[in-house]
């Protein structure tokens, strides 16, 4: 005979256990109610956990599962696609040059005039960097080697960071 039981708490905690015998190819009958040889018969109660659950139990596997949705929800915030790349300024006359080497912007803070041009001179070959303004106003390619310049004709205040290492950081102020 084939007895299958499942683990049953009642609302009180009480534990309790169903049971079915008589399964298909089992002795003692095809499993169906009625037929020839079939048994219903009710399992002795499953061994249950003498340990007492604890609110503490339930809280931590809780705030585990909140835990795991926000980490996937806060890396699905850090794949945000990166704004169209807006092109490089190349004619214009450079008023500073940011070097982007060894995962950082130097300097990393500048302040120019207004209708002044930054060029970022990109200078690999151990990784490719990108600058990419938090507004989109100047996004350019990924590059290891090479150079990208934008002419700021506005005042106001430009952070900007790798979009690959965004601990790469550098911000404009523009007068």
């Amino acid at each position: 005979m084939l007895t299958v039981r499942v683990r049953a708490e009642g609302v009180t905690g009480e534990p309790g256990a169903l049971g079915v015998s008589g399964a298909p190819g089992a002795p003692g009958g095809s499993g169906a109610p009625g037929a020839p040889g079939a048994s219903a018969a009710v399992a002795k109660p499953a061994a249950v956990d003498p340990r007492p659950r604890s609110p503490r139990t339930l809280a931590a596997r809780v705030a585990a599962g909140v835990g795991a949705f926000a980490l996937a929800l806060g890396l699905a915030g850090c794949s945000a696609e990166k704004p169209p790349v807006v092109p490089s300024d190349d004619d214009a006359k450079v008023s500073i040059t940011v070097r982007v080497i060894d995962n950082s912007f130097e300097p990393s803070d500048i302040t120019i005039k207004a209708g002044q041009a930054v060029s970022w001179s990109f200078e690999g070959p151990s990784s490719e960097h990108d600058v990419v303004a938090e507004d989109g106003s100047f996004v350019s390619e990924l590059m290891a080697e090479g150079s990208y310049t934008h002419v700021f004709d506005e005042a106001g205040s430009f952070d900007y960071l790798c979009s690959i290492h965004p601990e790469m950081r550098g911000s404009i102020t523009v007068e």
